[in-house]
This record gives C-alpha cells, sequence and structure tokens, in this order.
C-alpha cells in the first residue's frame, strides 16, 4: 500500500471485503497468520504480507479442527509427491523464495526414498515438475495402476 501512495492499513473492518475472510489465526512466530481470503483467485500466487491464505472453503474446517496452543509445523516444499489409493501424483509450484531446486532429480532423490521410483512414469513427472501449476497431476506408471499387477495394462 505504501509503495502504491496509499497509507497502509492496520486494521479491516469485519465484513465480505475484509482480505482476511472471516477467520484467522494467530501464531506464535511474530507477523505470521493463517487466514481465509475474500480474493479464492489470490491463493497459490505470491501475494502476502507473511500470512497464510487458505481457501475459504478449506479455512472453516481447519478452524474446527485445531485447538489454542495446538502445536504444527510449516513446511515449505515446492515440489510434492503423494499416493493415494494406490495412485502417484505429483504437484509442483514456482520456488517464490528460492529455496530449493525444483528439478526432476530432487522428486527423483523423494520417490528414491520412498521406494517409489518404479511407479512412476518419469516423462509424466517430468511434464508436472516444468509445468509449475500448483495442481497435482497424476503420474502412476502403467505397470502399477490399480489392478495391472507388476506388468503393464493392456
Amino acid at each position: 500500500m505504501q509503495r502504491e501512495g496509499k497509507k497502509p492499513l492496520i486494521r479491516v473492518a469485519l465484513g465480505p471485503d475484509n482480505p482476511l475472510g472471516d477467520r484467522w489465526f494467530g501464531l506464535s512466530l511474530p507477523g505470521v497468520g493463517i487466514h481465509g481470503t475474500n480474493s479464492p483467485g489470490s491463493i497459490y500466487h505470491h501475494q502476502t504480507h507473511g500470512w497464510i491464505r487458505l481457501h475459504p472453503d478449506d479455512i472453516p474446517a481447519l478452524f474446527e479442527r485445531v485447538q489454542v496452543g495446538a502445536i504444527g509445523e510449516i513446511v515449505y516444499e515446492p515440489v510434492l509427491l503423494a499416493v493415494v489409493d494406490g495412485r502417484v501424483y505429483v504437484e509442483s509450484h514456482r520456488d517464490i523464495y528460492r529455496q530449493f531446486s525444483t528439478s526432476l532429480e530432487t522428486l527423483r532423490a523423494s520417490a528414491d526414498q520412498l521406494h517409489l521410483t518404479d511407479s512412476i512414469e518419469w516423462s509424466l513427472a517430468a511434464h508436472a515438475v516444468r509445468e509449475q501449476a500448483g495442481i497435482a497431476r497424476e503420474v502412476t506408471a502403467a505397470a502399477h495402476v490399480a489392478g495391472c499387477g507388476e506388468v503393464a495394462c493392456q
């Protein structure tokens, strides 16, 4: 706001125009909080002042599950690898803080550690890493799709 010649807001009134949405968690880290947003399209974009934005549909569930004083951990991982119902997914984001290598080699190292190397179709994984769309993409190797056993599906 200051760069735009505006007086920075210290407080924002409750209501639909509040950029923090309808819920906010203060954390023990100074200047950091978790909140919803009145602009869901801003999720997955680098537009924050040290706070963590959640989609307005997600913040109520978190708010119900977390108690005051709960201990948590904030993890920054631009490339994610997950297995859901036997299928392997890769999600890649831009490394806006330039903390990690978002390379395919980094993903291979994670896959090796999790014994998933043979379960991944690496051409699909390479595309997901390059794309950096912030969307989980299935990268399951055909031989490992549920019901296919150890041989490629026909």
